[in-house]
């Protein structure tokens, strides 16, 4: 992708679409040459094609890079592709029904008026002909009668002797050089004795009468000169006539091509314009909606459009803000209920330590009464277990005032991927007996994300370790994994254990609910409480053939408006 999106690459591109335009701009300037076409259609169509060219290559490379490249980083290209397919199969039939109607159209009326000129033209021209010819003749038998008795008449005379010509009047030098110059046509007239009259030139053509051994040349006078500069002209304009109606199909297509090119390309442009507007409204809410799955129900998203992606934003914030409201009711009640529980259990808790205390004190004053000789053994075994139980007590409370008063988190920019594999390494070595793996699903997404590096490496200790404790006793095996997402990374441990039973699932993040004998139940819920801090999520799934923890923590854009907001 940075091979084709680099400076270099996009100006070799750029000078490429600049030659093959120049190029195509070129040829449609031979082309109009060709065609005879007039000073217009000289400028406007190889203009039109060079520029055409032009859009259309750049926009070809820019939508390549665009949807094979760059599009696992563009949000909504997707959607984008959509649009902007549907808009170019509209456009492209549009063009191709409305252009093929115009075709046949435009096709069969310029047919039509060419066979008309065509027919009326060719008329015109055998009339001409005919008319001329006739002319010819009367003027060939006038002069013939006129070089009986009038010889002087002519301005040119000559003879031909032995293969050359011999001018005995020279007096139109212009004639003289157009017998000099056709004197190779002149061969029929000199070889055939029959032959009395000749007919030299086209534009200006001269009459050239025999009369014994010597001719006599005179101008054609000028109104018949007049009528053959006509028919010449006139045929000309026929075999271009010709040579057009043989090419009219290609030129009227070409007409068309060059017409809905520019459509076709603008169509491109309102659509991805039209696309990338509809998918920044479309990501704007998609956004909100993983922010509030995140469980930030305060977040609201702002789009004025003036459509109806405005009254799905309005409907949007309002469903945010009842489940605001209710969430906060229910978080109300859940905060009382679980006080409610804990202290229940924390209750529970501390007559677990006193019964043995209780029990102590009891015995060493019944040794001390009834047996005063054996009261030191009694008053040493009874102190001690005084001692663990206070300890336990002890521990249990300091646990529960780090449950109580867990520390702000200090979030800062850290690598996540670094992180997990330094806790990963620790624990590894702490379980040799235990199959630990790690995968790393690779990303072009940055692992650098905003986090407490202290409060989520004992989230991950704590969550390993229970892993390992959960695993099956022959072949333990846990596996970590790592996949960086758009707007998070999730975190995942699995252990091939038998799984959590279906009554307990529900208790597991509860304060002091465990089912280890020293366990105090405060592991999961301090880790469940340092997730949600970090505007995170932990869950689990479980089944027979094992656990998988799941934890994921918002990218740093995604941090950054869940901190705003």
């Amino acid at each position: 992708m940075a091979f084709f999106s680099n400076k270099r690459w996009v100006l070799i591109v750029f000078f490429l679409d600049v030659v093959i335009s120049l190029v195509v701009a070129w040829l449609g300037y031979r082309w109009m040459l060709e065609f005879q076409a007039n000073n217009t259609l000289k400028t406007f169509v190889p203009l039109v094609l060079g520029v055409s060219s032009f859009l259309g290559i750049w926009l070809l490379y820019r939508s390549f890079v665009t949807f094979l490249f760059q599009r696992k980083g563009i949000r909504g290209y997707k959607l984008r592709g959509k649009i902007t397919f549907f808009f170019l199969t509209v456009t492209f039939g549009s063009i191709l029904i409305v252009g093929g109607v115009m075709f046949y159209l435009i096709l069969l009326t310029e047919i039509t008026f060419i066979d008309r000129e065509y027919t009326t033209a060719e008329k015109i021209l055998a009339g001409y002909q005919e008319l001329i010819a006739y002319n010819k003749s009367e003027f060939e038998r006038w002069n013939l009668s006129l070089l009986r008795y009038q010889e002087d008449e002519f301005p040119v005379v000559f003879e031909w002797r032995v293969s050359n010509l011999m001018f005995l009047r020279t007096g139109d030098k212009e004639l003289v050089k157009l017998i000099i110059d056709n004197d190779a046509s002149l061969f029929e007239l000199f070889s055939d004795t029959n032959k009395k009259s000749l007919f030299l030139g086209e534009e200006k053509a001269a009459f050239i009468a025999r009369k014994g051994q010597r001719f006599f040349a005179s101008w054609l006078p000028e109104h018949i000169q007049a009528a053959y500069s006509t028919i010449y002209s006139s045929r000309d304009e026929y075999r271009q006539m010709l040579f057009l109606k043989k090419y009219i199909r290609v030129i009227t297509f070409l007409v068309i091509v060059v017409i809905s090119v520019p459509v076709f390309l603008l169509a491109f442009a309102v659509s991805v314009r039209v696309g990338r507007t509809l998918t920044s409204h479309i990501e704007t809410l998609v956004r909100g909606t993983k922010i509030l799955a995140l469980g930030n129900l305060d977040y609201r998203v702002n789009i004025k459009s003036g459509d109806e992606l405005e009254d799905l934003a309005d409907n949007f914030n309002m469903m945010a803000e009842k489940l605001s409201v209710s969430n906060k009711q229910i978080k109300r009640m859940e905060r009382l209920e679980a006080w409610k529980e804990m202290a229940k259990r924390l209750a529970h808790e501390v007559k677990n330590p006193l019964t043995p205390i209780r029990l102590s004190a009891e015995r060493l004053l019944y040794a001390y009464t009834m047996n005063p000789d054996g009261f030191e053994d009694v008053l040493e075994k009874t102190s001690q277990i005084i001692i663990n139980e206070t300890k336990r007590l002890e521990n249990l409370v300091n646990q529960f005032s780090q449950f109580a008063r867990l520390p702000d988190p200090h979030i800062a920019i850290h690598n996540i991927k670094a992180s997990a594999e330094e806790v990963f390494l620790l624990l590894k070595n702490a379980h040799p007996h235990v199959n630990m793996t790690m995968n790393v699903k690779e990303s072009s997404l940055p692992w650098d994300i905003p986090y407490d590096q202290d409060q989520i490496k004992q989230v991950l200790i704590n969550l390993i370790k229970n892993a390992c404790e959960a695993a099956r006793k022959e072949n333990p095996a846990v596996t970590l994994t790592l996949e960086r997402k758009a707007t998070s990374v999730l975190i995942t441990i699995a252990d091939n254990g038998p799984g959590i039973p279906k009554e307990i699932q529900e208790k597991i993040f509860e304060p002091y609910f465990t089912t280890k004998n020293h366990g105090t139940g405060l592991g999961l819920a301090i880790a469940e409480r340092i997730i949600s801090e970090h505007h995170g999520y932990l869950w689990f799934e479980t089944s027979e053939e094992g656990t998988h923890f799941f934890l994921e923590l918002p990218a740093e854009e995604i941090r950054e408006e869940l901190d705003e907001a």
